[in-house]
């Protein structure tokens, strides 16, 4: 992008440089309108390039944003399943004879 704009700025300097020197003959006009439509040209595609990176900021964010979320969501079935896993561990294990005596 950087170079996009400096591209600009070198072709407008021509442009101005050509107005000074020149004055108004007939191939200067036809240079001059070419450099003109090529700053034009350049500058759409300075402004398209900055809209593409503000778009991929933006959905780099998101993606951040989404697997943070995930990540958090992870966590929590991790701490279920720990917890599920204790539970069957409890259930699973041989009672002692005194605790079926008791009941």
């Amino acid at each position: 992008m950087e170079n996009l704009q400096q591209e600009t700025e070198r072709v407008q300097a021509r442009i101005d440089a050509l107005q000074e020197e020149e004055g108004s003959n007939l191939e200067s006009e036809a240079e001059l309108r070419r450099l003109k439509q090529l700053k034009k040209n350049h500058q759409a595609e300075y402004e398209r390039k900055k809209k593409e990176v503000a778009a991929l900021e933006k959905q780099a964010k998101n993606k951040q944003k989404t697997e943070e979320k995930v990540s958090r969501e992870r966590a929590k079935l991790d701490e279920i399943v720990k917890k599920r896993n204790l539970i069957e561990e409890r259930l699973n294990s041989p009672k002692p004879l005194d605790d079926l005596n008791q009941r």
